[in-house]
């Protein structure tokens, strides 16, 4: 790869999966990190199949000259929770309110 005016870095997910476990469960740490490697990338994002310990994560990527850049954390959204008391918040206002509205 050419000398770019930026760096490039990729996330793990392009191997191994974050929510479907089984797609890539069998890729290494080593794997995805010497792949990242080789296409010239310099950044990664956190990922499952990495080490957890600090140090050790630290060098693996140090090794190969590639730093962690971000990482990503899966949330469960509470919007339908949300959803439906904002809708029960609404319907008791409206009780509330009704003998009071004008005709």
């Amino acid at each position: 790869m050419s000398k770019l005016p930026f760096q490039l870095g990729i996330h793990p997910i392009n191997w191994v999966g974050e929510d479907v476990k089984e797609h890539g469960d069998a890729t290494t740490c080593a794997e995805i990190l010497d792949d990242i490697q080789r296409l010239g990338l310099t950044g990664t994002e956190m990922g499952r199949k990495y080490p957890t310990d600090p140090a050790i994560l630290r060098e693996e990527l140090s090794q190969r000259n590639i730093k962690l850049v971000s990482q990503w954390k899966s949330v469960l959204s509470p919007i339908r929770r949300i959803v439906s008391r904002s809708w029960t918040v609404i319907a008791d206002m409206r009780n509330f309110c009704n003998p009071w509205a004008v005709r």
